[in-house]
C-alpha cells in the first residue's frame, strides 16, 4: 500500500465487537493506529468542493447542521435506513478516505515505524484486506454485539440495521488471518491482544526496530 518496509495490519470486526478497545491496547503497546472511521468523520465534517457537492446531491441539505457543516450523525441516520444510499455514499467517500489513510501510513513509515495498524470497520467489504499483510478480526456473537450497542445508548433496531449493513460473521471469520475473541471479560481480551502483540513484535524485529 505504501512500502514493503512496512507491515500493515488490517483491524476489523462487527458492530460493537471491541475494535476500538483492541486498537487502544495495540497503541499502548507501541503500534500506531490509523482509524479509517475517524478519517471519514473528519473528511465529512470539513468537506468542501466536489466532495461536499456529491454528498449533498445524494443526501440533501437535511444532513447540514445549523452552521452549514455536514453533520455525521444526520448522515448516519439517512444512510442506515437505506442500503442503496449507504453504498452510494461509500463510493463517494472511500477513495478520499483511502488517500488520507495512505498519507498517514506513509508519514508513520517516514517516522521510523515498521508495523502500522489500520482500523477499518468495512475492511473486507471495500476490498482493503488485499492490501494488508495481516488481517485481524475482533469477534463476538451477534447477541453480545447488540447488547453492547444498546448499552452505549443505541437501540435494538439500529443495531440490527447496522449489523445487516456489514459482512456476515461467518464470512468475516473465514477471511481473517487472526481472530481475537471478545465474547468474555476484558482480561480475556487483553490476553488475546498479547498473543497478537507477540506476532507483531516478531515481524517488527524482522523489519528492523523503529528509529
Amino acid at each position: 500500500m505504501v512500502t514493503r518496509a512496512l507491515y500493515l495490519v488490517g483491524l476489523t470486526g462487527g458492530l460493537a465487537s471491541g475494535k476500538s478497545t483492541v486498537a487502544a491496547l495495540l497503541s499502548a503497546a507501541g503500534f500506531p493506529v490509523v482509524d479509517a472511521d475517524k478519517v471519514g468523520h473528519e473528511l465529512l465534517g470539513r468537506a468542501t468542493g466536489p466532495l461536499r457537492e456529491q454528498v449533498l446531491a445524494l443526501l440533501g441539505r437535511k444532513v447540514l447542521d445549523e452552521q452549514g457543516a455536514i453533520d455525521r450523525k444526520r448522515v448516519a441516520a439517512a444512510v442506515f435506513a437505506d442500503g442503496e444510499v449507504r453504498r452510494k455514499l461509500e463510493a463517494i467517500l472511500h477513495p478520499a478516505i483511502g488517500e488520507q489513510v495512505r498519507k498517514q501510513a506513509w508519514e508513520l513509515t517516514e517516522a521510523g515505524h515498521r508495523v502500522v495498524v489500520l482500523e477499518v470497520p468495512l475492511l473486507f467489504e471495500v476490498g482493503w484486506d488485499t492490501l494488508m499483510d495481516l488481517n485481524v478480526v475482533v469477534d463476538c456473537p451477534p447477541d453480545v454485539q447488540s447488547e453492547r450497542f444498546v448499552g452505549r445508548g443505541g437501540t435494538g433496531l439500529d443495531a440490527e440495521r447496522r449489523m445487516a449493513s456489514q459482512m456476515s460473521r461467518d464470512k468475516r471469520l473465514a477471511r481473517a488471518d487472526v481472530v481475537l475473541d471478545n465474547s468474555r471479560t476484558h482480561q480475556h481480551l487483553e490476553a488475546e491482544v498479547r498473543r497478537l502483540v507477540a506476532i507483531l513484535r516478531e515481524k517488527e524485529g524482522q523489519l528492523g526496530k523503529r528509529a
